[in-house]
């Protein structure tokens, strides 16, 4: 088990590389820390217990925190694992996620692997209800061990500040399915791995 108690402002990537045994994971009452970069928690593969929280400054963790690896492409960070086996990147599984009263205002789907989580709670932070949340209804609903309370509230917008977020469907978030669907075909077009498949297997990348 680890325990941080410093004056840390930022996890960066890396952080814990070669820990590959840790179990448990304590980064609570870190007044200063203001975000986690993406691999901060590479190599955490056993992780069974994360525990985050009461860190007020805490405002952003990356998408990409989870995971094992990443690639700098011209094109910014684009996501790879290297297995030649899959194309679907995965972060690594932690069965209990403790992210309660931090300063989050978003929580990335893709952060971690929220259906196979035991407990997974969020309570007390200043969450924005929009678009890039509404996952958060559906997987608490496919999920027992998402923790949707009534101290789960939304801090924006302003029409659904201090509504329960187990209370909003998912209309209530404002998103709409063309931009959806045009934002996935762009990732189509401007995201390609040729480190993962020989070249003679994978489709020209079009940009």
């Amino acid at each position: 088990m680890i325990n941080f108690q410093t004056n840390l402002t930022v996890i960066p990537n890396y952080a814990f590389h070669g820990l590959t045994n840790l179990k448990t994971l304590i980064l609570n009452n870190l007044p200063y820390l203001e975000r986690i970069d993406p691999l901060a928690f590479h190599d955490l593969r056993t992780l069974d217990t994360l525990q985050c929280q009461k860190n007020k400054k805490l405002e952003y963790i990356d998408p990409y925190a989870f995971f094992n690896n990443l690639v700098e492409t011209k094109y910014g960070w684009l996501l790879f694992l290297r297995l030649r086996t899959s194309l679907l990147p995965r972060p690594n599984a932690i069965r209990r996620v403790y992210l309660g009263d931090n300063g989050l205002r978003f929580v990335s789907e893709k952060l971690l692997l929220w259906r196979e989580g035991e407990q997974i709670q969020l309570v007390g932070n200043p969450l924005e209800c929009n678009c890039d949340l509404e996952w958060i209804v559906e997987v608490a609903r496919e999920h027992s061990g998402f923790e949707l309370s009534d101290y789960l509230v939304c801090h924006g917008p302003e029409q659904l500040r201090g509504v329960p977020i187990k209370d909003l469907q998912p209309d209530d978030f404002g998103c709409k399915s063309e931009w959806s669907d045009l934002e996935n075909m762009a990732r189509i077009q401007f995201e390609c791995y040729p480190q993962i498949m020989p070249a003679t297997a994978m489709p020209p990348c079009r940009y």
